[in-house]
């Protein structure tokens, strides 16, 4: 008689970016498997969990109770849970010099800002706080691929952080 071995299936499950402003509700905490797959009827059970904090800040999100089962070798990569400030003056007067067009856009927008501001990051995030979109260091975006909709849209500056909002037809 052969002696049979049954190993573990290697799975990956990586925490999607998630944002809220301060004082609202935490939104569900998310995932996608990354690496591998789920056999036949096979499913996670569990919640991820993050770091508790209610201050603006980030914090990581962690594995939490999340598991596929004993049949499964589970490795998580963390993610990243923001919580904003609401606006203040500081925010509103930024956000003022800060021009995008065209909106609504079908394809490429451009962040306009004045000689003293320079873009460094643009992060978008769908309705549901989920990062879906960053860029480094450029004031023209290509989002053709992502659905129509309304986003959010944060521009990190050397003068600090405004928000738009950016319709996708």
């Amino acid at each position: 008689s052969a002696d049979v071995t049954i190993t573990q299936k290697d799975i990956t499950i990586t925490a999607d970016d998630i944002t809220k402003p301060e004082g609202a509700t935490d939104p569900a905490l998310t995932y996608s498997i990354t690496t591998g797959s789920l056999v036949n009827s096979d499913a996670f059970s569990g919640n991820l969990s993050r770091v508790a904090g209610e201050a603006v800040g980030t914090y990581a999100i962690e594995q939490g109770s999340v598991t596929a089962g004993n049949n499964y070798n589970l490795s998580f990569v963390s993610g990243i849970f923001t919580i904003t400030s609401t606006a203040g003056i500081e925010d509103t007067l930024l956000s003022k010099s800060i021009k995008m067009y065209p909106n609504p856009v079908k394809d490429i927008f451009n962040i306009e800002v004045n000689n003293q501001i320079t873009v460094k990051e643009v992060l978008i995030y769908s309705v549901l706080g989920k990062v879906i979109y960053r860029e480094k260091n450029t004031t023209k975006f290509s989002i053709g691929t992502l659905p129509e909709g309304v986003y959010l849209v944060k521009v990190i500056t050397n003068k600090g952080i405004g928000f738009k909002r950016i319709v996708k037809k």
